[in-house]
């Protein structure tokens, strides 16, 4: 889902279906000890993931241990922001 909010980082195309995401860091503590970097905008909300060039690693649940259930999505169209000053 494509959100416009100033803190974006960048947006991809998930290459199986083509939607389109809009993402950015998170500032969650749960999602950063887990290894998840960014935040990435989804139709109820936000996702932990971690966002590299050509895949996705998404968090799509917590187990009951609260492990990170996670999926691998391939990416096209992968846009960075040329945000200044940063």
């Amino acid at each position: 889902m494509i959100s416009f909010k100033e803190l974006n980082l960048g947006e991809f195309q998930e290459a199986s279906v083509g939607n389109y995401f809009t993402y950015r860091f998170t500032s969650s503590a749960w999602a950063n000890e887990r290894g998840f970097t960014h935040e990435i905008d989804v139709t109820d909300g936000v996702r932990f993931a971690r966002v590299m060039k050509t895949v996705v690693q998404i968090c799509t649940d917590e187990d009951a241990n609260g492990s990170a259930v996670f999926e691998t999505w391939k990416i096209k169209k992968h846009i960075t922001y040329n945000k200044q000053g940063e």
